[in-house]
């Protein structure tokens, strides 16, 4: 019978989704925990930066899609074709920051650019920014959503989603790697 079968892939699915939905949960959990017994250990190996990030970018690509959302990346000729560092941990960053400029965005773009530049110790950086058309996040609650379970709204969660973890364990990952992250936002732009 259709409607028994359509109802049968209904439950498949949200049972799928669900699941994955925990994993998610459970993976940010324990990132959050080892990061803040100090168990967190970064690999520095020498990797290919734009391999890093157009395998990130590829792999999000069909989600924005499924929302007509374009996504894309600019990487300057100027960034140095192997860094050292944890090029996981690197897309893991990457990954946090483009899956929320989509999940946020219902119509136009989200686009990563990557540039380097140099630190105080003249030392080479990577400079990785991701834009989106997405809501925005009020001024009063940009410093917030760094925070951990802290989401800018809490009608947030209920329409979009997540754990209120992603920006938290990247904050943490950045700063760990002796970045720094921030934000730049209009609300409604």
């Amino acid at each position: 019978d259709m409607v028994a079968e359509e109802e049968q892939k209904e439950l498949a699915g949200a049972v799928n989704s669900s699941s994955r939905n925990l994993l998610i949960l459970l993976n940010d959990i324990l990132d959050l925990s080892k990061i803040e017994a100090g168990e967190l250990t970064l690999e520095n190996i020498p990797f290919d930066v734009r391999r890093a990030v157009s395998q990130t970018v590829d792999l999000l690509r069909p989600v924005a899609a499924r929302k007509d959302i374009i996504l894309d990346s600019v990487i300057s000729p100027l960034v140095h074709e192997r860094i050292k560092g944890d090029p996981a941990r690197l897309q893991q960053i990457l990954n946090n920051l483009v899956s929320n400029g989509i999940k946020f965005t219902e119509e136009g773009y989200v686009r990563v650019d990557v540039t380097s530049g140099r630190n105080d110790d003249d030392e080479p950086e990577l400079h990785i920014h991701v834009e989106d058309t997405g809501i925005g996040i009020q001024e009063d609650k940009r410093e917030i959503i760094f925070q951990k379970f802290t989401q800018a709204d809490v009608s947030t969660a209920r329409k979009y989603g997540g754990t209120g973890l992603g920006l938290s364990i990247t904050k943490e990952l950045t700063q760990k790697m002796g970045g720094t992250i921030g934000v730049d936002s209009i609300e409604g732009k």
